[in-house]
């Protein structure tokens, strides 16, 4: 049977309308399960903001029929993260601080600034630095009396670094010697006692691959400069008598030697070790050597001993000392004093990704003691807080993934663990300087 020509139209839109309606209602349903799907990611991994709101288009609707849509959900922009540090103007109250090195405003800015233990969360900026190699700043070295801050800042040849000091106040920011040896200061750069004296390495000529080093010393006003020893073979600086008179230093092997600040007599030999022996600290009360021995490859096991200066007094107070295997390579044995001088902590590898923190009296008359133990870990200790509470480290966890960061934390003698923050988020590793005591800052 024909069908007129008007009628073949009318159910030719009547099926495209109902086709179209179709494909609306699974297209519904599809929008529905992506946007469930959608949900869940955020709720697994919060996305970024967006900037501005999208236009979403609408769907065609069919002839003579209205369909309403649900517009699809915005998600909700994500706060952006920031440090739980305020910088504030100060003073800061009384009591032990902390002074750290850390990012300033842009990658070639660096800032100095201090924090009361107790309250990490609360920062006085007490310098600013212009660095001279980009993402590289200073590294400090406080005076005994706490009045100054030394700094090397390196360049790109660390060799080329300069040698400044800074009043902790901030104030009478002086360059002192350029070219200096870098960029670290913890075997490069040693206050005197009586904070008179600077000592500090050159390296002749001032190259990565010279070995040639020389011993120079400079009164924190930049006067008195004057070369002390020369023609060292990776010369590494260990510290001063506690008199201020003498500077012991190792000439790159297993001796300790000894000069006098006067420059009347020639260096000589202080204190002679075992082979493969190397000084590495020297105690607070400048009577006493940590030193390390390994094996003649590395890496080896490491026994760790301490011996008085004058070499009558020798105890071994860990031996076997194994890093092989170990979950993070760039592992060292970093022994550290009390502020006390009587006992000495370690950090041990337990198996290829627990450490403990361990203490031990410097005669090894008692057993250890852990202070952290067993934990998924990598710890490097840097230094004992003045008042015995705190030892500051960097800590690398080890159970964390790829994305495992090192931070900069205070370790309690008790067992407890604190991270110190960056001014910024995004640099996880503010610089340690060194410890403030007493007054208001």
């Amino acid at each position: 049977m024909k069908v007129k020509g008007w009628l073949r139209t009318i159910l030719e839109l009547a099926a495209l309308a109902l086709l179209t309606l179709s494909l609306v209602l699974a297209f519904r349903g599809v929008a529905a399960r992506q946007d469930v799907q959608v949900a869940q990611s955020l709720i697994q991994s919060p996305a970024p903001p967006r900037e501005g709101t999208p236009t979403v288009m609408p769907a065609p609707t069919p002839t003579g029929e209205t369909i309403f849509e649900s517009p699809l959900p915005t998600p909700t922009p994500s706060p952006t993260p920031t440090s739980p540090v305020t910088v504030v103007p100060g003073p800061l109250p009384p009591g032990l601080k902390i002074v750290c090195v850390d990012k300033g405003e842009d990658d070639w800015t660096s800032v100095i600034w201090i924090a009361n233990v107790d309250d990490l969360n609360h920062v006085q900026v007490i310098a600013k630095l212009q660095n001279l190699t980009r993402g590289w700043g200073p590294f400090g070295h406080i005076s005994p009396d706490g009045r100054q801050i030394a700094y090397i800042l390196p360049r790109k040849n660390t060799s080329e670094s300069v040698l400044g000091v800074v009043n902790i106040d901030g104030t009478e920011n002086r360059v002192l010697d350029d070219p200096v040896d870098g960029p670290g200061v913890e075997w490069l750069l040693r206050w005197s006692p009586d904070s008179q004296w600077i000592a500090y390495l050159r390296r002749v000529p001032p190259r990565p691959e010279s070995e040639n080093s020389e011993i120079w010393l400079i009164h924190p006003d930049g006067t008195g400069k004057k070369l002390l020893v020369s023609g060292l073979r990776a010369g590494l600086l260990i510290g001063w008598s506690k008199d201020s008179s003498q500077i012991y230093y190792t000439p790159g092997g297993r001796d300790l030697w000894a000069v006098n600040v006067d420059g009347k007599s020639s260096p000589s030999t202080l204190l002679h070790l075992d082979d493969s022996a190397a000084p590495v600290r020297l105690s607070p009360d400048g009577e006493k050597i940590i030193y390390e021995i390994r094996g003649l490859r590395e890496p080896a096991p490491v026994t760790l001993g301490v011996v008085s200066i004058d070499g009558r007094d020798k105890h071994v107070l860990a031996e076997g000392i194994d890093s092989r295997g170990f979950a993070f390579e760039n592992y060292t044995l970093s022994p550290i004093w009390s502020p006390d001088s009587t006992r000495v902590v370690y950090n041990l590898p337990v198996d290829s990704t627990h450490t403990e923190i361990l203490s031990i009296p410097w005669d090894a008359s008692e057993a250890t003691t852990a202070i952290r133990s067993k934990e998924q870990a990598y710890y490097k200790p840097l230094s004992w807080s003045p008042d015995g509470r705190f030892i500051v480290a960097w800590r690398y966890p080890l159970d964390a993934g790829p994305d495992a960061k090192i931070h900069l934390v205070l370790v309690g003698l008790d067992g407890s663990l604190r991270r110190v923050y960056s001014i910024e988020l995004d640099f996880p590793l503010p610089t340690f300087v060194g410890w403030l005591e007493g007054k208001a800052q």
